[in-house]
């Protein structure tokens, strides 16, 4: 028995589009009660299209909801597995424009030690025989590896020989042996005085010391002079050499430009990127500092798109830069601490009674608060571990009635302006201290502190410059509030108290 699907079919619509539709399927043998398809096909997409004519209003809904949201799971899944899949990485180009408050002065490894503008730019443009990675480990860093005896008191180095200078020329052995050599003929560094350089060969070197030597690597850090510059720079021209200032070095950064205002201070300074670097060329092309005089300058500056960042906000202008939305700021703990030196050369400091008054007179944990939380109280100058377990009540905790006690005890009487006095000499202590915010509102604290418990304390105020070349350097003060960094796994001790550091700029402020 057959059925004729084309003549039923006719009459319910076009009968011509019809045959189209059903052109696929073949008749239906009926044999027993039992049907059996011979073959049958899925329809074409263009026959599809008549699908709706058979659907109802609700229908067509649910399928119009099933498509929306089967196409939704596939941009989904695909969106997904392009995420998976997909490495970001950077990309040559760009610059970064920085604001620094300060001038740039001796761009040189040797002379830059005291100046942070200066030691930043140096970072850039210099390589040393080691560096730190990002986790603060010792790395080689013009060196391609090294040896040493058991004693480690003979060091073989192997240098890169892949190295060349921002002007071309190869970099050899002969350009470390001569910047150790001006290090001690300098006197710059008491650390090098016991160890000799010897050459090898244009990329072997050996260093020979009297006796193994503490952080001896990390010494190693400084940057390298090209000796075929240096030279034929006279000794007494070595610090007025316009090479300070335009340096050549083989770090990942060449110097470009700077440019001066109308009153001869330098404005910006341009580096860009060294494209024969030893290691991975930098991403970004260029770097440009611009100079400021104060920090409100500095601010206006990054507010209005000049700048891109700055390295350092005082915390009364933290709440204003959290403002900006665009902005990111970043916290990072450094083995930094700020402290009160005392100059020993002082007739009035040198008596042990003062330093105990003082420190007893000193509001440490308000000082603390000054800072808002951002540090600790210690009570010696151990910065190498940030999380020191030692206990801030262990020595001269803040008490203002012990220190006038001590005094007492010691036949200071207070005169009628409520100071302390004593065979006619006044009691009387003055604070110098650099024009920054947080340092000066501790040091206003410090100063009322001193003062109530009967101590005449004058507080000078001094801009950067002035506070390093003829305050510091000189040792022209008798109490000193300053901070200090200390470098990664350096000799701190050395440095605050070796007597080789009270002169030629080293930082044993006490004397």
């Amino acid at each position: 028995m057959f059925f004729n699907f084309r003549k039923i079919w006719k009459n319910s619509f076009n009968a011509k589009k019809a045959f189209s539709f059903y052109s696929n399927l073949k008749p239906v043998i009926l044999n027993q009660d039992i049907f059996h398809i011979k073959k049958i096909k899925l329809p074409k997409l263009k026959q599809i299209r008549y699908l709706f004519r058979f659907l109802t209003k609700k229908e067509k809904i649910i399928v119009y909801i099933l498509l929306f949201i089967g196409l939704m799971s596939l941009f989904s899944f695909i969106f997904r597995i392009n995420r998976t899949a997909t490495i970001y990485l950077p990309s040559f180009g760009g610059q970064y424009i920085e604001g620094i408050v300060g001038q740039p002065k001796l761009i040189n490894p040797l002379f830059a030690s005291k100046n942070d503008t200066d030691l930043d730019i140096v970072r850039l443009v210099y390589s040393g025989l080691f560096r730190y990675d990002k986790d603060l480990n010792i790395v080689p860093d013009l060196v391609d590896h090294y040896t040493a005896n058991e004693e480690k008191t003979h060091y073989y180095f192997y240098l890169k020989k892949n190295i060349f200078w921002h002007d071309g020329e190869r970099f050899t052995s002969d350009d470390i042996i001569f910047t150790f050599a001006k290090i001690k003929e300098y006197g710059l560094n008491d650390y090098f005085k016991d160890v000799n350089f010897k050459k090898i060969d244009n990329f072997q070197i050996e260093a020979i010391l009297l006796g193994p030597k503490k952080n001896f690597l990390n010494r190693l850090t400084v940057g390298i002079l090209p000796k075929h510059i240096w030279e034929n720079v006279p000794r007494d021209k070595m610090l007025k050499s316009v090479y300070n200032l335009k340096p050549i070095g083989t770090g990942p950064f060449i110097f470009e430009s700077f440019i001066r205002d109308k009153t001869g201070k330098i404005y910006s300074y341009t580096l860009k990127r060294n494209e024969r670097f030893y290691f991975h060329p930098p991403y970004i092309s260029k770097i440009i500092f611009k100079f400021f005089d104060n920090f409100d300058d500095e601010l206006s500056a990054l507010q209005t798109g000049q700048i891109d960042g700055l390295k350092y906000v005082p915390l009364s202008s933290r709440d204003i830069l959290s403002n900006f939305k665009h902005l990111r700021g970043y916290k990072l703990k450094l083995p930094q601490f700020t402290a009160l030196f005392l100059n020993l050369n002082d007739k009035i400091l040198q008596s042990k009674t003062i330093r105990k008054v003082l420190a007893y007179a000193t509001p440490k944990k308000k000082i603390v608060g000054i800072l808002n939380g951002n540090g600790k109280i210690i009570s010696c100058p151990v910065v190498s571990d940030i999380s020191l377990k030692q206990s801030v009540d262990e020595k001269y905790q803040y008490n203002q009635e012990k220190a006038k006690k001590i005094l007492e005890n010691a036949g200071w009487n207070k005169n009628e302006n409520g100071y302390f006095e004593k065979d006619g000499n006044l009691l009387e202590v003055k604070i110098s201290t650099v024009n920054q915010d947080t340092l000066k509102k501790v040091g206003e604290l410090i100063q009322e502190s001193w003062q109530n418990v009967g101590i005449k304390t004058s507080l000078a105020i001094y801009p950067l410059d002035i506070f390093n070349d003829e305050v510091v350097k000189m040792r022209k003060y008798q109490v000193l509030l300053c901070g200090i960094i200390k470098n990664f796994n350096s000799d701190l001790n050395y440095a605050l108290w070796h007597s080789s550091q009270i002169k030629g700029g080293g930082i044993n402020l006490s004397n």
